[in-house]
């Protein structure tokens, strides 16, 4: 699981890897099951999310692609 923490307006992205062929069809991404996202805690200005994804997907915070 991957733990992120996020404040307000905040954001992360998920997205495939360049390097995967562009013909692999999304069943193929999400064979073992769907993405899951959680909510582990929330503090006034900040909450902490956890993702379950395969390593195929790509997750970044938003300020980090920008």
């Amino acid at each position: 699981m991957l733990v992120l923490t996020r404040r307000p307006s905040e954001s992360i992205l998920i997205d495939i890897p360049e390097d995967l062929d562009p013909n692999t069809p999304v069943s193929a991404l999400f064979a073992d099951g769907p993405l899951e996202v959680r909510i582990l805690s929330h503090k006034a200005s900040t909450g902490r999310i956890g993702i379950v994804a395969p390593r195929d997907l790509d997750i970044l915070r938003s300020e980090l692609v920008e």
